[in-house]
């Protein structure tokens, strides 16, 4: 008999590895990290980023840090629990003029 289950595997990590993107967290497996401050994770965003998840920040906070650092990556703010909402914008583009075609008769 084979036996399906759902079980998630949460890895807390110690330090925050500069190629963590390399270590791909699927399957059910998610890395975590806690920080005080934003700036810890600064050197790890790059393009292949594109939602940053949040637990504990204020929105003023996370503004104002995306605003300070100008991130190529990072095209949506999230709580957590809410990462896999569908949006008509979705990693910053609006689908609605990317999925449609415009037929103009003159």
């Amino acid at each position: 008999m084979k036996v399906i289950d759902n079980f998630l595997w949460r890895i807390e990590l110690e330090t925050l590895p500069i190629d963590i993107d390399k270590y791909k967290g699927n399957s059910g497996y998610f890395f975590e990290f806690n920080i005080d401050n934003l700036d810890q994770i600064n050197p790890i965003i790059s393009q292949k980023y594109q939602t940053l998840a949040y637990f504990g920040f204020e929105k003023s906070s996370l503004n104002e840090f995306i605003l300070k650092n100008n991130f190529k990556g990072i095209d949506r703010v999230i709580p957590i629990g809410k990462t896999a909402d569908f949006a008509l914008t979705w990693d910053g583009y609006n689908l609605i003029e990317h999925l449609t075609r415009n037929i103009q008769i003159l």
